[in-house]
């Protein structure tokens, strides 16, 4: 009876080791894959800041288009009205 006991100890020694290496192995995979994600959401950021610049500097080409627009439109009603008043002076 000695005899079995003897051979049940390496057993249950394995089956722990095996136990304990299966942990290590996926407390390891969850820890990849915390990284992979959080990898992931810095590249996500650093786009979603790129994209943010991008859109603010689209917005700052197109106020400065409109306020050339408008200013060009506003001169040349200005000299058709000076061109009319000048007219009706000498009338």
């Amino acid at each position: 009876m000695g005899e079995r006991k003897e051979r049940g100890k390496p057993l249950r020694k394995k089956k722990k080791e095996i136990h304990f290496a299966e942990k290590l192995s996926s407390q390891a995979d969850e820890s990849i894959d915390r990284q992979m994600a959080e990898e992931e959401l810095r590249r996500s950021r650093e786009e979603l800041r790129n994209l943010t610049r991008y859109l603010q500097s689209v917005r700052e080409e197109e106020r400065t288009h409109i306020a050339r627009e408008m200013h060009d439109e506003l001169g040349q009603i200005l000299t058709v009205l000076k061109l009319d008043l000048l007219g009706l002076k000498d009338e």
